[in-house]
């Protein structure tokens, strides 16, 4: 990895504009590329985010 800058979950987020959970479940499913810290925090690459298509299947319809 080059020297990107690291994004938590809720940068990450904001910058996608999708809530916490839909980031966290990409990670979890492997269609975004992400480290964990040593207190297990998620980081993700800001080059990882214009690589992500944004999934129709994992975007659902918002809560209200």
């Amino acid at each position: 990895m080059t020297d990107d800058r690291l994004l938590d979950v809720q940068q990450a987020a904001k910058r996608w504009q999708v809530c916490a959970d839909t980031i966290r479940q990409w990670v979890r499913l492997g269609k975004l590329r992400a480290i964990r810290t040593p207190g297990n925090r998620i980081r993700i690459p800001e080059s990882a985010l214009p690589s992500v298509q944004k999934p129709s299947s994992l975007v659902g319809p918002r809560r209200e």
